[in-house]
């Protein structure tokens, strides 16, 4: 059944009292009065315990009208009799009874709420986190904190993480009540930028709880390389050229990088010398020198730039105009007889008068083979030379300086030494060729030739 609220009680009692406010029977008039003061004093009594439930007293004075007054214990009700005859003596016991119907906030009061449960909460720290991929592990904290009076341990497993990453120490792990647990986050250099959302869900028996980090994962720092020009056409032993090479930083990129050189031909240098450093945002200019004894052809150089665990690389293709190996008939495998590197020749200076025989060499017999060229021969005791090379049909080689007019030969020797037993050399009646053509240089513009 509902309990009467306070305001209907009043006016029960007031419409009690005006009823039996002339009835001759005094008892009657006064117990309605004295039950409307007892709600009154209840009201009053129930506010103070609300307002001090800590000091709410044990004992109340109620005063009546004239002189009199009554103590009542208000939780103790059985102290005081009854008196049948004196209405008063019930006024304790009602007043008690309207203290269990009326409660705190003006309205029924139900039994105490019961204590809060044991509980728990699970809190991220920072809540957010920031990285790269590669770069050095990112902590974050797992803290549980208890609610009344909660002691177990909290399981805590995480999820969300991107693909490849993992956690130290790894999920599932616990963390006693009141407690914290510091994680140590791995993100490899495979793992793709993003943002992703972290989860830690702590488990404790039926109680569930969880908390969230946001974990960034920005572009990996990085820088680009590039040389320029991109070709680079230098003559032998001419003037130098330069190139650039530049370093571009990528998202924060700021360190120094470290460039090596390498591809060049043989006895071409740079300045400066490889390696060298180049800090990011800026460039380097190279400076190449060829001497004259580099051989014409084409290299590739690579520029190789380092910074710690990073690497990236440009190339350049450099393109040497100079002398060119005579190594077999009609100068190439495709027996073209040109000489697609030259320089300085060209259809308007190679003329009579600008173009011709230089000077002659005696050999011991008809030059048929094609002669040979190699251009700065180190030959041993006698220093470097630019070297023709004639085998004759007497059997013989010789190795002239096609420098130089002095008809002395470099060296010679017969194929007769290195062949089998009963070879011969050609008659002699076997007619010999003069003015055979021994080099064409580039330089000079003229011919020399053997006889």
């Amino acid at each position: 059944m509902a309990k009467p609220r306070e305001r209907d009680l009043n006016i029960f009692f007031r419409m009690l009292y005006l009823h039996h406010k002339r009835d001759e029977t005094t008892s009657a008039r006064h117990l309605a009065l004295g039950m409307l003061c007892t709600l009154e004093l209840a009201t009053r009594i129930r506010g103070y315990m609300c307002a001090h439930p800590a000091k709410s007293p044990r004992v109340v004075i109620l005063p009546l009208r004239g002189k009199e007054s009554m103590r009542f214990a208000y939780d103790r009700p059985s102290l005081y009799p009854i008196n049948p005859i004196n209405p008063a003596s019930l006024l304790p016991i009602v007043c008690i009874w309207f203290l269990s119907l009326v409660g705190c906030g003006g309205g029924s009061i139900s039994t105490p709420p019961p204590p809060p449960a044991k509980d728990f909460s699970v809190v991220l720290s920072p809540a957010t986190v920031t990285t790269i991929p590669g770069a050095a592990d990112s902590p974050f904290t797992i803290s549980v904190t208890s609610q009344n009076g909660f002691t177990d341990s909290v399981t805590v497993a995480l999820s969300g993480l991107p693909a490849g990453a993992s956690t130290s120490p790894p999920s599932p792990f616990t963390v006693a009540a009141g407690s914290s647990q510091t994680v140590t986050l791995s993100v490899p250099a495979t793992v793709s930028p993003g943002t992703f959302t972290l989860i830690a869900r702590g488990t404790a028996a039926v109680l569930v709880h969880s908390a969230q980090v946001l974990l960034t994962v920005n572009p990996a720092q990085d820088f680009t390389i590039a040389s320029s020009p991109s070709t680079l056409a230098i003559n032998a032993g001419g003037p130098d050229s330069t190139f650039t090479v530049s370093i571009t930083g990528q998202n924060g990129f700021t360190d120094s990088v470290t460039v090596a050189l390498s591809g060049l031909p043989a006895g071409a240098s740079t300045t400066p010398p490889s390696p060298f450093t180049v800090a990011a945002g800026s460039s380097q200019t190279v400076t190449v020198s060829v001497p004259a004894t580099v051989l014409a052809g084409d290299s590739t150089i690579t520029a190789s730039g380092t910074a710690a665990a990073l690497t990236h690389s440009a190339q350049l293709l450099l393109t040497v105009l100079g002398q060119v190996q005579v190594t077999t008939w009609h100068y190439n495998n495709a027996r073209t007889s040109a000489n697609t590197w030259e320089t300085t020749l060209t259809p308007s200076n190679v003329n009579s008068t600008s173009f011709g025989k230089l000077f002659t060499k005696p050999v011991d017999g008809f030059v048929v083979g094609q002669p040979l060229y190699l251009p700065a021969l180190d030959i041993p005791g006698q220093g470097v030379h630019n070297v023709v090379y004639v085998a004759t049909m007497h059997d013989s080689v010789y190795a002239f300086d096609a420098d130089n007019a002095d008809p002395t030969p470099l060296w010679t020797a017969s194929i007769l030494s290195y062949s089998p037993a009963g070879a011969t050399p050609v008659p002699a009646t076997v007619k010999k060729e003069t003015g055979i053509p021994v080099r064409f240089t580039s330089s000079q513009r003229r011919m020399r030739t053997a006889t």
